[in-house]
């Protein structure tokens, strides 16, 4: 079934239990790249799923989680997967499911906010499920000036992931990130290759942020626009600029995925002045 409207912002709805797809190629310019939400609202829910020929990563937002993967005959099971009580508080569990996986979450708290990415694959190689423990997630300081931020990568370019890529940003009050721009963005012509998406949080709830996005979009069109996003929001991204700063009094965070042909490159030197490409 094919959407009528598709968009690059999306406002967050009413908070309900369950699985929903939040962004997919249905309802946006996502080729690739499809984000769900999990909610488990109480201790011993659980969910049961599988993996195509896709690769997802399960990564609670709030909450614990219990987490069996079955491929080929063969089990694997994490304990206590997440536990953060608060999103900003320190860096998050997450586990990364190959291909033709069976999984089962189950709550173990009183309840579990999850967040899972999933991308299509197409050289598929065999590989078993991975724990990305809080303590094993790189966590860079980059930027200087109004827009230096804090970074959590959970999957960069030098895997476990096969195409995604995932982490969370911080902007402290009046900040800017996605600047400047990636080395990547100067190449337009990888625009059918990449594909991004935000979900945004704020301290307090009622803050906010401006994110501009101004590119190209994986089916090859140009788009611009700039939104004021809330606690909840999501969007996705283009090649191109998509800077975003925080209100003055607010503390923003973003989760975001990607995919690219090009991995974003942290700062190796101090000479480097936390900047990437």
């Amino acid at each position: 079934m094919k959407t009528r409207n598709k968009s690059i912002f999306f406002k967050k709805s009413k908070p309900k239990e369950g699985y929903e797809v939040l962004t997919s190629s249905e309802n946006s310019y996502l080729r690739d790249l499809l984000v769900g939400r999990l909610r488990l609202g109480h201790k011993g829910d659980h969910y049961k799923g599988e993996t195509k020929d896709e690769e997802l990563l399960i990564e609670p937002l709030i909450g614990s989680c219990d987490i069996v993967i079955e491929k080929d005959g063969t089990i694997q099971k994490f304990r206590e997967v997440g536990r953060r009580k608060k999103i900003f508080e320190r860096e998050p569990d997450s586990v990364l499911i190959s291909p033709h996986s069976a999984f089962q979450i189950t709550c173990i708290t009183n309840s579990a906010d999850c967040l899972m990415p999933r991308v299509k694959l197409t050289n598929i190689s065999p590989r078993d499920a991975v724990l990305i423990k809080s303590e094993n997630v790189e966590v860079y300081e980059i930027g200087e000036g109004n827009f230096k931020r804090k970074v959590r990568v959970i999957l960069g370019g030098e895997g476990p992931s096969q195409r995604l890529r995932g982490g969370e940003t911080i902007n402290e009050p009046g900040q800017w990130s996605s600047w400047p721009r990636h080395s990547f963005d100067n190449n337009p012509e990888l625009a059918d290759q990449f594909e991004e998406f935000f979900m945004y949080f704020t301290l307090p709830k009622e803050g906010y942020g401006l994110q501009r996005c101004d590119g190209t979009f994986v089916d090859g069109k140009y788009r611009e626009q700039t939104m004021m996003v809330k606690n909840g929001d999501y969007a996705i991204l283009p090649l191109g600029d998509h800077p975003i700063v925080s209100a003055p009094d607010t503390r923003l965070l973003y989760v975001w995925y990607y995919i690219s042909p090009i991995s974003k490159i942290y700062p190796k030197w101090a000479e480097d002045h936390g900047e990437y490409a």
